[in-house]
């Protein structure tokens, strides 16, 4: 998960947790590019509007590298225009979750990617 707001970050966390995820948290860009490319994780939840490098760019400079390319990547933010989700869309993210969201909703979206991935 990454989000630069803790209270968001923290709730996420352990909600996911209780609900058998192994879970890693960061609350900037750079820090997500560097967990992403030494962890692979399975799935990123990733904030849009962050300080400094925003989730599009992260996402963006995800989608460039060979190594994290593969990892499926989830937008959210309070942003969700429709030119917000298609510039979300663009970036190669697989899904993009308005806020406010609520847990089981986004617990759902998380297992859809994951079973599309098993494939």
């Amino acid at each position: 998960i990454v989000d630069d707001v803790l209270q968001n970050l923290g709730l996420l966390r352990i909600y996911l947790t209780h609900h058998g995820f192994d879970v890693r948290c960061t609350t900037n860009g750079p820090e997500a590019l560097e967990l992403a490319r030494t962890e692979l994780p399975a799935l990123i939840l990733l904030d849009v509007m962050m300080e400094g490098m925003d989730g599009l760019e992260v996402c963006r400079r995800l989608k460039q590298q060979a190594e994290t390319r593969p990892i499926p990547v989830m937008l959210v933010s309070a942003h969700a225009s429709k030119q917000d989700i298609a510039s979300g869309l663009a970036a190669g993210a697989v899904d993009y979750v308005p806020k406010p969201f609520s847990f089981v909703e986004v617990k759902n979206r998380i297992d859809n990617v994951l079973a599309g991935v098993a494939r």
